[in-house]
């Protein structure tokens, strides 16, 4: 019976369960994956977002048997399916989301952007109020923007799981882009956060960023258990203590010398945190039931 109640708190602090599965079947209503040791039923909704052979695809497609990244949220009615990738598209949604990608502007409507990317691929940003826009060194609202401009394009992954556009300039970046080649990772390889904040002008701190790219080894990560996508709310640096509201509540964390910060994939401090910051944590629960944070996750 106590392993049963452990097992139940765990499940319900899993807000969201972000891992590697495979497709088990799929329909235009749900889909089932095969987590290695049970089974795992969520709901498709219109939120759901779905990327397969680097374009936007809807989850019906994904055939049985396909290897796939899962984010499903559990702290609903019912679990639904807000993201499913295969690891072609993974790779490519990083990129977007991470690098500036020369593009070609093909449409432009209210509220969006597409353009044509250097490895033929089509992508439609969301334009915000934050997104940045610059032409012959000036910036430019995104309607003045006609098809068959070129840009330098650079994404910004949201909460909602959207994609922004984040910056987008005529001007080639100071790092150029890394060029998209199927056969390598090599493009795939996120710049570094100093190299980026410098076209992104970005507020937050990068001065942890540029000397702490360097990935840790994995005996020195701590463990985690489930992860949960939330907005930061209280910083409370002195105690090392992180509130963030997880699914409409107030959910409280604890990081210690180990817990690793990240910014993409560069190492960053809990400097860069700000309040109304979207994260994904990664967290477990220890022995005086606290939520210790393994990994926090900043876009």
């Amino acid at each position: 019976m106590v392993a049963l109640v452990g097992l139940f708190r765990q499940s319900a602090l899993a807000e969201t369960l972000l891992t590697y599965a495979t497709v088990k079947e799929a329909s235009k209503t749900s889909i089932t994956v095969n987590l290695g040791t049970r089974f795992q039923t969520a709901t498709i909704t219109e939120k759901t977002h779905a990327y397969r052979k680097m374009a936007v695809a809807t989850p019906s497609e994904f055939p049985a048997g396909e290897r796939v990244r899962v984010r499903i949220k559990l702290d609903g009615k019912e679990p639904t399916l807000r993201e499913i990738m295969d690891a072609e598209s993974e790779k490519w949604i990083e990129r977007i989301r991470r690098q500036y990608i020369r593009a070609e502007v093909t449409a432009q409507q209210s509220g969006k952007l597409s353009v044509k990317l250097d490895d033929d691929s089509e992508f439609t940003y969301r334009i915000t109020p934050t997104t940045k826009i610059d032409q012959n060194g000036l910036p430019v609202p995104a309607n003045s923007l006609v098809i068959g401009t070129v840009l330098w394009v650079k994404g910004k992954g949201l909460s909602s799981l959207d994609t922004q556009l984040a910056h987008a300039t005529d001007a080639p970046p100071a790092v150029a882009p890394a060029v998209y080649n199927p056969a390598s990772d090599k493009g795939t390889t996120p710049k570094t956060r100093a190299a980026t904040a410098t076209n992104k002008g970005d507020s937050r701190s990068t001065k942890s960023a540029t000397s702490k790219t360097t990935k840790s080894s994995p005996s020195n990560r701590l463990p985690f258990t489930n992860t949960a996508d939330g907005t930061v709310d209280l910083i409370l640096s002195h105690l090392g203590k992180l509130d963030l509201k997880v699914g409409g509540r107030l959910s409280h964390f604890e990081w210690t010398p180990r817990t690793q910060f990240f910014i993409g994939e560069s190492r960053t401090t809990w400097e860069d945190l700000s309040i109304g910051l979207p994260v994904t944590v990664y967290y477990y629960r220890d022995g005086l039931g606290r939520l210790i944070l393994s990994r926090v996750q900043m876009p």
